[in-house]
């Protein structure tokens, strides 16, 4: 087993990966030599995948760092099942992307039976971990938010003090954009919970310099000023930050006739 004991900000606890781990390893080692193992057509690759990778403090040797994992937690993300069950028990949950025995392996609406001991998957189906993510109100196709799984996790004890804290640290909404826009997400929330609501208000469309600044180009525009204190930035910022949101799937996604109270919008 991998020294995980000491890693620093570990989400998860040491024990509870290498339990998990362990479980693996010995199910793995059944079914290599049982009759059944025609269940898990991956058998024969387990036997080169190395184990250790699946502990996200050695993926480094794999091309990658722990950072990558962490970054699957980043603000407005969106995780599927199976990754935010790994994140849940300490494992390596970017191993989906990078080995074939994982292709067609998922826990999401998968139903065991008790006596349906020959599947690698068993493993993983009974953990507290799988119970509450598979109960969970905060799932939705299949998939589950960053921030609903850091809730869930929170809420059941499967992320340690430490753990939660470095996230917080890394992805402070004050200091981190989003990945497309580069607009930080405190702001972006902002703008997306108030745009479409002033836009729906206005009689006739507005160029997107109306919107931040007035014609006189020394004071705020309307929109600007109702939202600035909230922002803590000025028109010329919220111009730049609003050409790159139009440009965005949530803008193409909004009612046309919200779109269209823009001027020359992207749509």
């Amino acid at each position: 087993m991998p020294h995980t004991k000491n890693a620093p900000n570990r989400l998860v606890d040491y024990k509870t990966t290498e339990s998990i781990i362990n479980k693996i390893r010995d199910r793995m080692d059944y079914l290599t030599k049982s009759e059944n193992s025609r269940h898990n057509n991956n058998l024969p690759t387990w036997k080169w995948f190395r184990l250790g990778l699946l502990v996200s403090e050695n993926i480094q040797d794999d091309g990658l760092t722990v950072h990558d994992n962490y970054k699957l937690l980043r603000p407005n993300h969106i995780i599927s099942y199976d990754q935010a069950l790994f994140l849940l028990l300490g494992l390596n949950a970017l191993t989906f992307d990078k080995h074939p025995i994982w292709y067609g392996f998922t826990l999401h609406k998968k139903d065991l039976h008790m006596n349906d001991i020959d599947y690698l998957e068993r493993v993983f189906y009974d953990t507290p971990q799988n119970i509450e993510l598979k109960h969970s109100d905060r799932l939705v196709d299949g998939k589950i938010q960053s921030e609903d799984l850091i809730i869930l996790a929170k809420d059941n004890d499967f992320f340690t003090h430490e753990g939660l804290s470095y996230i917080n640290t890394l992805f402070s909404k004050k200091k981190y954009k989003d990945p497309d826009t580069k607009i930080p997400i405190n702001r972006l929330k902002i703008y997306k919970e108030t745009l479409p609501e002033y836009l729906e208000t206005l009689s006739a469309p507005i160029s997107l310099r109306s919107l931040s600044m007035k014609s006189d180009e020394l004071s705020e525009g309307d929109y600007t000023s109702q939202i600035k204190d909230s922002l803590g930035v000025g028109g010329p910022t919220v111009r730049k930050e609003l050409s790159e949101l139009i440009k965005t799937q949530w803008w193409l996604s909004l009612p046309k006739n919200i779109k269209d109270k823009i001027k020359n919008s992207h749509h």
